[in-house]
């Protein structure tokens, strides 16, 4: 015992999370006189099925599930003379499915008990860049997009008591909502070859980006109204999970990076 706190024996629990997928796709190229138009179409799809047993034949943290995803894509690119302008469209859809016992009722819609997921969504998420090449090999570019992001299984499953604190309580939340996204980015490209000896190649790339996020998945800290008194004086109860926050959540930033290669060297810097 240390500070009240009740340190238990380590359990051993395993977790066996695998993951079986397939991709695959064409590109057609169509000759259109001065210009050029490049068709990329396909489909993926993958399944990860978690199964997760301790000592005593439970779950642990984080109960068994699968979830399946799939999508389709296509991709169309124009060039003509200087100027690149590439359409894309994407289809994504997930289904998510597992069980296990709430042990913290109060905190999410879900209450105390046993309980099970089921659900499922999709969504479209165009996205379109257009691209200048003033002269070989400097190229600018900008593009326009959305994005969608399915909940992960740790991130709806997740339950029970922290390990050696019986206060910090993991607590599932199955009406999390996918992640759907929005932004924009610019940037500049430079490739060049042959500069100090015959078959070496430079690239350098500086991109800023900025992303709107709509119901981001963050995790969150709130008491309960239960205690745990297992280190021999009542402490309140938190529950954490995994939530969607409200209004729209911004990333942005700036990616700088450069590649050297001329074997047997090879040089890569990114910040």
């Amino acid at each position: 015992s240390f500070f009240g706190i009740t340190l238990a024996p380590t359990d051993t629990t395993h977790y066996d999370l695998q993951t079986t997928g397939i991709e695959v796709d064409n590109t057609s190229r169509i000759g259109l006189g001065a210009a050029s138009l490049a068709l990329n179409y396909g489909a993926e799809y993958y399944h990860d099925e978690e199964t997760t047993t301790d000592e005593t034949g439970d779950a642990g943290a984080t109960p068994s599930g699968h979830r399946d995803a799939a999508s389709g894509f296509t991709q169309a690119t124009l060039g003509w003379n200087i100027v690149q302008l590439i359409g894309a469209v994407r289809y994504d859809t997930y289904s998510l499915d597992g069980l296990g016992v709430n042990e913290t009722g109060g905190v999410t819609n879900l209450p105390a008990g046993p309980y099970s997921i089921d659900k499922s969504a999709g969504a479209a998420s165009p996205k379109v860049t257009l691209a200048v090449t003033p002269f070989t090999p400097w190229m600018l570019y900008a593009t326009y997009g959305l994005g969608f992001r399915p909940p992960a299984l740790t991130e709806t499953l997740m339950e029970g008591a922290h390990p050696g604190l019986g206060f910090l309580r993991f607590v599932p939340n199955p009406d999390l909502e996918p992640e759907r996204t929005h932004g924009w980015e610019i940037g500049s490209k430079l490739a060049a070859s042959d500069l100090l000896e015959r078959g070496d190649a430079l690239s350098l790339e500086v991109d800023y980006f900025r992303t709107n996020i709509r119901n981001y998945i963050d995790q969150t800290l709130v008491p309960t109204d239960e205690v745990d008194t297992s280190g021999g004086f009542p402490v309140p109860i938190d529950g954490y999970y995994f939530v969607n926050l409200g209004g729209t959540t911004v990333t942005k930033g700036l990616e700088l990076e450069g590649e050297y290669d001329a074997h047997p060297l090879f040089v890569r810097l990114a910040y």
